[in-house]
């Protein structure tokens, strides 16, 4: 039998989310990055973020750093929270952002690598391997039926973005 959730065992991970609050990428400051004359510019919003100093202002590092903060995040809320599972949900996007990717790239004949975000339930690398093997036993099947019905989709229409729209239906 599950153990029953009580409100209270969530007060400590709520009032730590209100703090972090003020450290989250606003939309206004969003758009003060934009609209930022200069890349230090645009990071200095960042740091007033907590994200720290940049070793390199490029794009790549920029998004590196977004990338890892992310992954912080959820580990920190993993911890925080009486049940980890619950943060999956923040999560499961990323699964079907990956598996587009694999699906395209599948596709076009292209690396996909550059554009995995490693932030779902299921490592990027991982998914990958297995998705390479013909193999994704250990995925979830409502994950493991959506995958192979948008592959199907592709394969019957070539139009990637009707198999978007399997994974889209799926998450």
């Amino acid at each position: 039998m599950a153990k029953k959730i009580n409100e209270y065992d969530y007060l400590y991970i709520s009032a730590r989310i209100h703090a972090m609050e003020n450290r989250l990428l606003t939309r206004e400051r969003m758009e003060r990055m934009l609209g930022a004359h200069s890349v230090d510019d645009a990071a200095k919003v960042l740091s007033e973020c907590g994200y720290g100093e940049f070793a390199s202002l490029t794009p790549a590092s920029i998004e590196h750093t977004l990338d890892q903060a992310r992954l912080e995040l959820f580990a920190e809320l993993r911890r925080s929270v009486p049940d980890p599972s619950i943060v999956d949900v923040f999560c499961i996007k990323y699964d079907y952002h990956n598996a587009k990717v694999l699906l395209k790239a599948e596709a076009t004949g292209q690396r996909p690598d550059e554009l995995f975000l490693d932030a779902g339930r299921y490592p990027a690398a991982a998914l990958q391997e297995d998705y390479l093997k013909g193999d994704l036993s250990r995925y979830s099947e409502t994950f493991r039926a959506a995958v192979a019905e948008a592959k199907d989709t592709m394969a019957s229409s070539g139009d990637p973005q009707a198999a978007d729209f399997v994974l889209d239906r799926a998450y």
